[in-house]
C-alpha cells in the first residue's frame, strides 16, 4: 500500500517501484483519495501542508519523473495545482512531468507551452508555471469566463488581468501624464497602459445582445467598479449610467433589451434613454442639470436607493475581503504552528544530541582515566623490575669481586 503523504513527500524512483507492483484497483483508490484530498474543504490543512512539502523539494528532475509510475506524476500535478481535473484525464507522462516543472501551462483547457510565444517579459521569464495566454498577471489563476469586463488586456503584450485584481492593486487607475485623466490599465508584465473606455464599448456592442439579466447586470457592474475612480468626464457618465441601469434592472423596471440598447446609444454618445410604460426610466444628465430647481420626490427616493445598493455591494465586496483576509490569517497560522512544531521537534533532537555528547565525553573520560592508571601501573611494574634486575646485577658483581679477593689472597 502506498498513501497519497508517501507519494507526495517520499523519493520518486522508490514510490515508482512501489506502485509498479500494485493492481489497479488500488491506484484507483489512492487517485480517489487524492482528488478527496483536493477537493474536501475538511482537509484543506492537510492538503496545504503537502503543498508545502511539494514546493521544498529539490529531487524532482525531468530524468526522475519520466522514469516514475504516471498516477504518482498525476498525483502529484494535482496536490501541486490544486485541479483534480488531472486525476480524471488520460495525459501522457511527458505532459504531467511538463506541468509539474513549469514548462507547460496548468489550465487543463490550455496546456499551452511555457513560455508562450517565446514571451521575455518580467513574469513569463520567471517560470513559475505562469501562461499569458490565460491567467491574470496579478494572481496567477484563471477561470471560464469570456467575452465579459470582469478580465481586462493590455494592449501591447496582450497579457491580461481580472478587473478585480487590477482595481484591489490600482493597476485599473487615472492616467498619471499630463493630459491623460482617463481610466488605465497599467501592465505590470511591460509597464504600458491602455486605455479602458474604448475596450468596454467594444465588450458591450460585441456581446451585450447575447446575455441574459443576470449576466447583463454583473458587467454593468464590472464596468461601474472600474470608472468609479474616474477623473474625466466620460469615465463618470459611464460609471453613473451603468449603476442607474443596474438599479432599474433590479427593480425590474426595465427589460435587458432596452438597457441593452441604451448602453450601447450611450457609447454611440446619445445621451437619450427607452421609455417604459410611458414613465421616463432614465434621465439625461444635461437635462437633469437643467431641471435642478425642480427637484422630483421620485427622483431623490431613486438616487437614495441607487447609493444605498451601491454601499450594500461596497459592503458585500468588504464582507468578501474580510473572509479571504481571514482565510489567509488561519493559513498563516497553521504555518506559525507548523513551523513552531518543527522548531520544538528540532530542540528536542538537539537536547537529545547534547545528551548523547554528554554522556559520550563522559565515557571518554572514564576510559582517560583508565589508561592513565594502567599506566602508572606499568611504570610502577617497570620501575620495580629494573630495581630488581639493578640489584642482581650488583650481587653477581660483588660475588665476582669476592672470588677474584679469594684468588689474589
Amino acid at each position: 500500500r502506498v498513501s497519497v503523504r508517501e507519494v507526495v513527500a517520499d523519493p520518486v524512483l522508490v514510490v515508482a517501484e512501489k506502485m509498479r507492483n500494485l493492481p489497479r484497483d488500488v491506484l484507483d483508490g489512492l487517485k480517489a483519495s487524492a482528488k478527496d484530498l483536493v477537493e474536501s474543504s475538511d482537509r484543506r490543512e492537510e492538503f496545504l501542508q503537502l503543498q508545502r512539502i511539494l514546493q521544498t523539494r529539490n529531487d524532482l528532475s525531468s530524468d526522475a519523473l519520466h522514469k516514475s509510475h504516471r498516477t504518482q506524476v498525476e498525483i502529484l500535478v494535482a496536490v501541486k495545482t490544486g485541479n483534480p481535473a488531472f486525476l480524471l484525464q488520460d495525459n501522457q507522462l511527458k505532459l504531467l512531468v511538463e506541468v509539474l516543472l513549469h514548462s507547460r501551462c496548468r489550465n487543463v483547457q490550455c496546456l499551452s507551452q511555457l513560455p508562450v510565444d517565446n514571451c521575455e517579459c518580467k513574469i513569463c521569464t520567471q517560470k513559475n508555471g505562469f501562461c499569458n495566454a490565460c491567467m491574470c498577471v496579478v494572481c496567477s489563476k484563471f477561470d471560464t469566463a469570456h467575452s465579459t469586463c470582469s478580465w481586462v488586456g493590455c494592449d501591447y503584450c496582450i497579457h491580461w488581468c481580472h478587473t478585480d485584481c487590477g482595481l484591489r492593486k490600482m493597476y485599473i487607475k487615472p492616467g498619471t501624464t499630463p493630459g491623460t485623466s482617463e481610466m488605465q490599465f497599467h501592465c505590470i508584465a511591460c509597464g504600458h497602459t491602455s486605455e479602458l473606455f474604448g475596450f468596454v464599448k467594444e465588450v458591450f456592442a460585441s456581446c451585450a445582445k447575447s446575455w441574459n439579466r443576470g449576466v447583463l447586470v454583473k458587467e454593468l457592474d464590472c464596468a461601474r467598479r472600474m470608472f468609479q475612480g474616474s477623473e474625466d468626464l466620460r469615465g463618470r457618465q459611464l460609471c453613473r449610467r451603468a449603476g442607474q441601469m443596474i438599479a432599474k434592472l433590479e427593480s425590474n423596471n426595465l427589460d435587458v433589451a432596452e438597457a441593452c440598447n441604451a448602453m450601447l446609444r450611450f457609447f454611440e454618445g446619445t445621451a437619450d434613454f427607452p421609455d417604459s410604460k410611458n414613465v421616463s426610466l432614465l434621465e439625461d444628465d444635461e437635462h437633469a442639470t437643467a431641471g435642478a430647481a425642480r427637484i422630483d420626490p421620485n427622483t431623490v427616493l431613486e438616487r437614495a436607493t441607487l447609493a444605498l445598493q451601491t454601499y450594500d455591494r461596497v459592503l458585500e465586496e468588504k464582507r468578501t475581503d474580510a473572509a479571504e483576509m481571514q482565510y489567509e490569517r488561519a493559513r498563516k497560522k497553521a504555518e506559525i504552528e507548523e513551523l513552531e512544531s518543527i522548531v520544538r521537534i528540532k530542540q528536542a533532537e538537539a537536547k537529545m544530541f547534547q545528551a548523547r555528547a554528554d554522556e559520550a565525553s563522559r565515557e571518554a573520560e572514564g576510559l582517560q582515566r583508565i589508561v592513565l592508571a594502567k599506566c602508572v601501573k606499568v611504570e610502577q611494574e617497570y620501575v620495580a623490575k629494573k630495581s630488581k634486575l639493578q640489584l642482581l646485577e650488583a650481587e653477581e658483581k660483588r660475588k665476582r669481586k669476592f672470588e677474584d679477593l679469594q684468588f689474589l689472597e
